[in-house]
């Protein structure tokens, strides 16, 4: 196999995103398997980007986005995250190059909780199984949810602004008088932490 393929990304609607060559796309590791063995005299390959029934249709702006990744990191290795997160801090961990990627691309206005376009970005990461990517994502999504934690006194109440900022829509199927009962049973006392 060689570094002259291009890779040309199918969308379940049909839409293809330009080709790229086999050496950026590579850090997939789907690529990567469906070319381990690849022996056509087809010059571009095509791999459809696929998507689970509960995620959202991946669009060619978010698929554009993982291509910026992929091209970003074509000769050099991204951020290995410790984990677990020193001092629930991401940030401190990522270059400039990725924070700016996080805050400027992923985020809308830079609003933690406009964050629609990571959780796309990530489910297409998962889907062509970028691990780098998808470490990325799923480690802000759980600064955030730790954060939420930190901040909101009493875990009913944490769970349901965990809820809200994960869009799960209900309160978890309780009943009125389970949450009740939850409420008092995980009571805790104002003064200890």
């Amino acid at each position: 196999m060689t570094d002259d393929l291009q890779i040309a990304f199918t969308l379940p609607s049909g839409d293809q995103v330009d080709a790229i060559p086999f050496k950026i796309a590579k850090r997939s590791k789907l690529v990567a398997d469906i070319l381990a063995d690849y022996d056509d005299d087809e010059q571009t390959v095509p791999i459809d980007v696929k998507n689970q029934d509960n995620e959202p249709e991946p669009s060619i702006a978010m698929m554009n986005l993982v291509l910026k990744y992929l091209k970003k990191y074509e000769n050099e290795e991204p951020t290995q995250i410790e984990k677990p997160l020193k001092d629930g801090d991401l940030m401190a961990q990522l270059t400039e190059w990725e924070k700016n990627f996080i805050l400027d691309d992923l985020l809308e206005d830079k609003d933690a909780w406009k964050h629609q376009q990571l959780v796309e970005v990530m489910y297409i990461a998962s889907s062509l199984n970028i691990e780098p990517l998808i470490s990325l994502t799923t480690s802000w999504i759980a600064q955030e949810v730790s954060k939420i934690c930190r901040t909101v006194k009493g875990s009913l109440k944490a769970a349901a602004e965990i809820r809200k900022f994960l869009n799960i829509p209900g309160n978890g199927g309780w009943t009125t008088e389970q949450e009740k009962a939850l409420a008092i049973e995980a009571e805790w006392p104002e003064d200890e932490e």
